[in-house]
C-alpha cells in the first residue's frame, strides 16, 4: 500500500508558530493550571491548541498525544465545541503522519481528522480561525484522499469573510491564506485567480516570508 506522505513545510512551520509565538512556555503554564481545574473548557482549548502548534512545528508526538487528550475531555464536556473539533480533527491528520510504518492505523486516524474537521465547518462555518485550519490542513493532504476541494472551498470561504469583517482572522494569517489560496487555485489550473490571491498576500503582508515566494509564484 502507497504511504501516505503529508508534506508539512516550513511556510506552514511558519504559520503555526503565528498562531502562537509562545507555545512552550504556555504549555507549561496551562499545565500547571490545569492540575488545579483539569475541566475548565477555556483551559483545555487553550492547551490543546498550544500542543497542536508546537508539534507541527516540532514534530513531536509527545504534544501530539497530549493535546489529543485534553481535547478528547474537552468534547465529552461541551460535544458541540467546534474549535475543539477542528484542532483535534488537525492532530489526528498528525499522527497519521506519525503512523507511516502503520497503514491502516494511519488511513484511520486521517479519516477520523476529516470527520472531525468537516463536522467542525458544518458547525461553525462562518468562524474564520476554523475555515482558516482545516482549509490550510487539507492544502497538506496528498491529492490521492480527495481534500483539495476541501481546502478551495474554506480558502474562498475565507476571502469572503475576510472582505466583511477584516479582523475576523490576524494579518499574517490572512496572508498565509491567500497564499494557500493562490497554490491551490494554481494546482486547478486557475491561473488568473491564483495570481490574484498571491498579489493579496504581497498586499496584506508584504514583509512575510509568504509575501517572497507569492511574488515567486507570481512570476514563475
Amino acid at each position: 500500500m502507497k504511504k501516505i506522505a503529508l508534506v508539512f513545510t516550513a511556510v506552514l512551520t511558519a504559520l503555526l508558530l503565528a498562531f502562537s509565538l509562545s507555545a512552550a512556555w504556555q504549555i507549561e503554564d496551562l499545565e500547571a493550571r490545569l492540575k488545579k481545574t483539569p475541566d475548565n473548557p477555556a483551559l483545555l482549548l487553550a492547551y490543546g491548541r498550544a500542543c497542536h502548534n508546537l508539534a507541527f512545528e516540532r514534530n513531536n508526538p509527545g504534544l501530539i498525544e497530549k493535546g489529543d487528550k485534553a481535547l478528547s475531555r474537552l468534547l465529552v464536556l461541551e460535544p458541540g465545541n467546534a474549535a475543539a473539533m477542528v484542532y483535534l480533527g488537525s492532530l489526528k491528520t498528525q499522527l497519521a503522519n506519525a503512523s507511516q510504518d502503520n497503514p491502516a492505523a494511519a488511513l484511520e486516524y486521517l479519516q477520523e481528522g476529516f470527520t472531525l474537521m468537516d463536522k467542525a465547518v458544518r458547525a461553525a462555518p462562518d468562524n474564520a480561525e476554523i475555515r482558516f485550519l482545516r482549509g490550510v490542513n487539507s492544502t497538506q493532504i496528498p491529492d490521492m484522499f480527495g481534500r483539495l476541494p476541501v481546502a478551495l472551498e474554506d480558502l474562498q470561504a475565507l476571502d469572503g469573510l475576510i472582505a466583511k469583517n477584516p479582523s475576523c482572522l490576524p494579518r499574517d494569517q490572512q496572508g498565509m491564506a491567500y497564499f494557500y489560496l493562490g497554490e491551490t487555485l494554481t494546482k486547478t489550473g486557475e491561473r488568473a485567480a491564483a495570481d490574484k490571491a498571491f498579489r493579496r498576500v504581497v498586499e496584506i503582508d508584504p514583509k512575510s516570508p509568504f509575501a517572497g515566494d507569492a511574488l515567486k509564484r507570481i512570476s514563475r
